[in-house]
């Protein structure tokens, strides 16, 4: 999903046949009905090495913390040096962007010890065996989580980096009590970077980097995993202003996640989502290893402007290069909902997850399909019976105050799937009405008392019990 100031919908013909039409939305904080984008297909399978056996809820726990508790935006905009094997093209347009973030020993992890997303890694499973995360006690972790939206926009279009919630302790301990293990954080490169006038907030990019870098830290403080997600890219001179382009740019995305990369890598509860919805004209082939094409955003919104796409083995290769080995997300072409080539195209890394988007506006509802043919529709079902873990990093019902019965029962019957596959999912989204999908209805200023909508009760109760 995309947030924009307007919500548009563009539904190409869903088809529940062997394969699923393209679809693109935007949305907003004026938006009106979710929409994700949905396209399927066939995939390969493969093998490897046999999962663990051992389990654990990964659940939230009590344990608390403040916002800045520790870290800081460190290989963030004032670092220096080389970021080993990544290749970023400079940073466009005036700021602070400075040099890539510096290689070497991430440092003692910040993670509080008696976490149960501390450690968090992949191992890689096989057919009869799907892969998992794992913590650093070796137990299964299955994320059940949120996103919460505001950070990939509002640093273009005001003086605050958040919209609905802000990163108080009260919207902690309410995630907490509703068994929220996972927070999803879109971000936004050029608000980061500090970069083409972005961002527009008092206190400039250095403002928007150590708000995120505590926010982050509150989030894993609190024993909940903190998914961070390039949201928003725009290549050259062109402002970010929360639209998404085909995939990532070399320009400025690189450099991004190298600085990230350093700035998280002694954050182990941190996760990195490369890019959010890949999309367009996209090739698999471009998806890996880049490409030159010309953005064609939904519709018109950001031009025509030929760029160099940062494939995925570049970005991966930028987190790694910052000295960061934490756990990372691919998401498939078809805004993350064709997986049909993902197992052939996936660079070659032990901590790599698919990261894969779904709503049932889109999937069809309310003539929904089950879930394991939701699965097969987008090839999910052959990148699990591969070896890799999967985490639904957005998943949500379009009519979130009046969702229909066939719709709850999708959505319910979709995350039981994945969690006896010991798979993860994040909820779209943590926010109150025209902050759509929205699973909050209405919420005090420090987020520490909320009321849900139909669609946000139906979901804090299908993971009340994990």
């Amino acid at each position: 999903m995309s947030d924009t100031n307007t919500r548009v919908v563009w539904l190409a013909a869903i088809a529940l046949t062997s394969s699923l039409a393209i679809a693109c939305s935007g949305k907003g904080p004026t938006g009106s009905a979710a929409a994700g984008e949905m396209a399927g297909g066939a995939a390969r399978t493969a093998g490897d090495d046999s999962g663990p056996s051992a389990s654990d809820d990964g659940s939230a726990g009590a344990s608390s913390g403040s916002a800045g508790s520790s870290g800081s935006a460190g290989g963030g905009a004032t670092s220096s040096g080389s970021s080993g094997g990544s290749s970023s093209g400079a940073s466009s347009g005036s700021g602070d962007a400075g040099g890539p973030a510096p290689v070497g020993d991430a440092g003692p992890d910040v993670c509080p010890g008696t976490s149960h997303v501390c450690g968090l890694k992949v191992v890689r499973g096989s057919s009869s065996s799907p892969g998992h995360i794992t913590n650093a006690s070796g137990n299964v972790v299955q994320l059940h989580g949120v996103n919460i939206g505001g950070t990939e926009y509002m640093c273009t279009q005001g003086t605050d980096v958040f919209y609905a919630f802000s990163p108080d302790q009260g919207t902690m301990d309410t995630l907490k009590s509703y068994n929220v293990n996972a927070v999803r954080v879109p971000l936004n490169e050029q608000c980061w970077l500090g970069v083409n006038g972005l961002p527009t907030i008092t206190g400039g990019a250095a403002k928007y980097r150590q708000t995120i870098t505590d926010y982050v830290h509150l989030i894993t403080q609190n024993g909940m995993a903190a998914i961070l997600d390039l949201h928003v890219a725009s290549p050259g001179t062109m402002q970010g202003t929360n639209f998404e382009i085909q995939m990532a740019d070399t320009d400025h995305s690189t450099i991004f996640w190298s600085q990230i990369g350093a700035a998280f890598a002694n954050d182990s509860a941190t996760i990195f989502d490369l890019y959010n919805e890949p999309n367009g004209n996209l090739s698999w082939s471009c998806w890996a290893s880049g490409c030159t094409l010309t953005t064609n955003c939904v519709a018109g919104q950001c031009g025509s402007v030929s760029y160099q796409v940062a494939g995925m083995k570049t970005l991966l290769q930028a987190v790694r290069g910052a000295g960061a080995q934490n756990v990372v997300m691919m998401a498939g072409l078809g805004f993350s909902s064709d997986f049909s080539s993902w197992l052939a195209n996936v660079p070659s890394d032990p901590n790599v997850v698919a990261s894969w988007h779904m709503y049932d506006d889109i999937i069809g509802c309310p003539s929904c399909p089950t879930p394991a043919q939701t699965q097969s529709h987008a090839s999910v079902d052959k990148v699990i019976s591969a070896g890799y873990p999967v985490i639904m990093s957005e998943v949500g019902i379009s009519a979130a105050t009046s969702p229909s019965s066939a719709s709850k029962t999708w959505l319910s019957g979709v995350l039981n799937l994945l969690v006896t596959q010991g798979q993860g999912f994040t909820a779209y989204e943590w926010g109150t009405p025209g902050d759509d999908p929205a699973l909050v209805n209405t919420a005090s200023s420090d987020g520490s008392k909320v009321t849900l909508t139909a669609y946000g009760t139906a979901y804090t109760g299908d993971i009340a019990g994990l």
